[in-house]
């Protein structure tokens, strides 16, 4: 403020002596060349006061200029940590919903079990691994779409209903690797038509094919031991089935609902009116 002051005052004291100079004749005045070089020294010394008086950087108004240009220099700093911070890509994970994998499956010892088929494929080939871990099993119980199935060498078991209800399944390969086929395994498949079971499998659960009416064709090889409870329930357009000598327990009702069905096993043939208790 003290500076802006000075500066107004030598100035109206220049402006008054350039008035003097140039038009002497409003304020009568009769100027000699003396008085002319005292006023031109006069306004050389105003304005030498105004640059005498000029303050050092260290003032207030100076530090004024500092502490601006420093904020400036801040607002810089942040706008180009701003620009930086936009344009960093930032990695966020999203766990996808099930439905977005072709299989759900639950891990357990050993390996993996898949529990549900999430496409519309009708036929499908069963993948031996995911996620690196061996497929032991694979259940698809009430899949309406799949026609056809292929399973991998990995899977060793046939589990609990793995594939009940599966009303348009129509063919199924089994590999070798099967040792079991669990309890009601194929129940209601009313569209299958051919099962080849491999010399593998040792044993077939209870009502592991009920309910498959479509079921013509079926082999059992030499390793089954024993057909369980009801296995063949409701099979009826079986008509002749061999069952091989390895075989030492049929359960009951086994064949039950297979009205047209011949079945031979050790050297003989049976029917539903022969007197067994497999119908």
């Amino acid at each position: 403020m003290k500076k802006i002051t000075r500066w107004a005052k030598n100035n109206v004291i220049a402006a008054m002596m350039v008035c003097y100079l140039r038009f002497p004749k409003s304020f009568n005045l009769k100027w000699t060349r003396i008085d002319v070089i005292i006023v031109m020294a006069l306004l050389l010394a105003a304005c030498g006061n105004d640059t005498d008086h000029t303050e050092n950087p260290s003032s207030e108004v100076g530090q004024g200029i500092v502490n601006v240009t420093g904020e400036e220099n801040n607002i810089e700093a942040e706008t180009e940590k701003t620009t930086t911070e936009a344009i960093v890509p930032t990695a966020v994970f999203v766990e996808p919903a099930a439905e977005d994998f072709e299989y759900t499956y639950d891990t357990v010892i050993g390996g993996v079990i898949i529990t549900k088929y999430n496409g519309d494929a009708k036929t499908i080939c069963i993948p031996t691994e995911l996620e690196g871990a061996p497929v032991k099993q694979v259940t698809l119980c009430g899949n309406i779409v799949i026609e056809q199935v292929v399973l991998p060498d990995s899977v060793t078991v046939i589990g609990y209903s793995a594939f009940a209800n599966c009303d348009s399944l129509t063919e199924i390969t089994l590999p070798e690797s099967v040792v079991d086929i669990s309890d009601e395994a194929f129940r209601g498949c009313s569209s299958l038509t051919s099962v080849i079971i491999p010399d593998s499998v040792t044993s077939i659960g209870d009502r592991a094919f009920k309910g498959c009416s479509s079921l013509a064709n079926i082999t059992i090889p030499d390793g089954v031991t024993e057909i369980g409870y009801g296995t063949f329930w409701d099979c009826s357009s079986l008509t002749s089935i061999i069952i091989p000598n390895s075989v030492t327990s049929i359960c009951d009702s086994a064949f039950k609902g297979c009205g047209g069905l011949t079945v031979t096993y050790n050297g003989q043939e049976y029917n539903h009116e022969s007197d067994t208790n497999w119908w």
